[in-house]
């Protein structure tokens, strides 16, 4: 008789939500080791609340999407009943959310498909935009500026998804058609 044995890591939520966002941006991008380190630093003081990687062609048309949200007030509100940590089933890949490992799966077949070039940007939660002292700060220490509005090469087509044991992060993709 054969015998099946799982097991499961357990992770707090901030650590598990800086896992998933390490993951995609260093399979993604050529994010160096000291601006991911200082970026997951800003996700655990909160300053962050989304995390994008795109696709641009050569002509520096946006061709692709990975985004990443962080629902601060869902994470505050899983922390309040009491669910503290994450238990991840050791079969998945890196630790990661079945939906983030396929979507860095996706987005890469798709940056290698046509050869474009991916810059990662981020959005300041809203109390650090409403503070300049905080927004100077955060952009400060991230070595940020203010990013030009993105131009697309056409129209989009997405897929946008959370997983119901990480209601406060999402993920999704968006293609031009």
């Amino acid at each position: 008789m054969a015998e099946t044995y799982t097991s499961t890591k357990t992770y707090t939520r901030i650590i598990f939500l800086q896992q998933q966002i390490r993951e995609v941006l260093r399979e993604t991008t050529q994010i160096s080791d000291d601006k991911l380190e200082k970026l997951l630093q800003a996700v655990e003081n909160r300053w962050i609340c989304q995390i994008d990687v795109f696709a641009f062609n050569y002509n520096n048309l946006c061709q692709a999407q990975l985004k990443m949200e962080i629902d601060w007030n869902e994470y505050d509100n899983q922390m309040s009943i009491g669910k503290l940590t994450i238990a991840v089933d050791t079969r998945w890949k890196n630790d990661l959310l079945p939906q983030t490992d396929s979507s860095i799966w996706a987005f890469n077949k798709y940056v290698n498909q046509f050869s474009l070039r991916t810059e990662w940007r981020i959005t300041y939660a809203n109390w650090v935009h409403d503070s300049p002292s905080k927004l100077a700060e955060a952009r400060n220490y991230l070595g940020t500026a203010p990013g030009e509005a993105i131009k697309w090469s056409g129209k989009t087509i997405d897929g946008y998804v959370k997983n119901k044991d990480f209601p406060e992060f999402g993920i999704g993709l968006y293609f031009v058609e």
